[in-house]
């Protein structure tokens, strides 16, 4: 083969190239349906009583993984239910009374 007959091989694959192309462009695009709503954990589909079981964390989760300890949740309970404390019972100031 001499250099002459690379560059026709090469002429033909761009030409071949340039067609595929061409087909992909001209083909229609599937528009994306929407996905059903799934557990984060295990990916089962939810069924529609189950959409209801959102965790504190923002995501939603199946019978089995509602629990935040099966799903290893990063919501922080204890800073919640500290927070609430301070502000359901402010401290009280201590009158020191003095005894005669």
């Amino acid at each position: 083969m001499d250099n002459s007959d690379t560059k026709q091989i090469n002429e033909q694959v761009k030409e071949q190239v340039k067609e595929q192309v061409k087909e992909q462009i001209n083909e229609p695009v599937k528009p994306k349906t929407k996905s059903k709503p799934r557990c984060q954990c295990c990916r089962k589909k939810l069924k529609m009583t189950e959409l209801n079981f959102k965790c504190k964390c923002g995501f939603t989760f199946c019978q089995l993984h509602l629990n935040p300890h099966s799903h290893k949740c990063t919501y922080d309970y204890l800073s919640e239910r500290q927070e609430l404390l301070k502000i359901n019972n402010p401290k009280m100031c201590v009158k020191v009374i003095e005894v005669k």
